[in-house]
């Protein structure tokens, strides 16, 4: 199994009807190589940059991109 970051377009229906468009990055989650077909499936949460220090904030940055 691998992951990445991506980003999702997402869409949320307001009570009123109208819909408010916004994209999120979110780990993606990919099966084996030889599986069929390779949809990811991803996290339910838009991640955030968070990290214990400096370094590990570049590094999670740097893989979002």
């Amino acid at each position: 199994m691998s992951w990445n970051y991506r980003v999702y377009r997402h869409v949320d229906k307001l009570a009123d009807g109208t819909e408010v468009e916004y994209y999120g990055i979110h780990e993606a989650y990919y099966g084996p190589e030889d599986a069929p077909v390779m949809n990811p499936s991803y996290t339910k949460e838009i991640m955030r940059a968070e990290a214990d220090s400096l370094e590990d904030l570049r590094w999670t940055l740097e893989n979002m991109l």
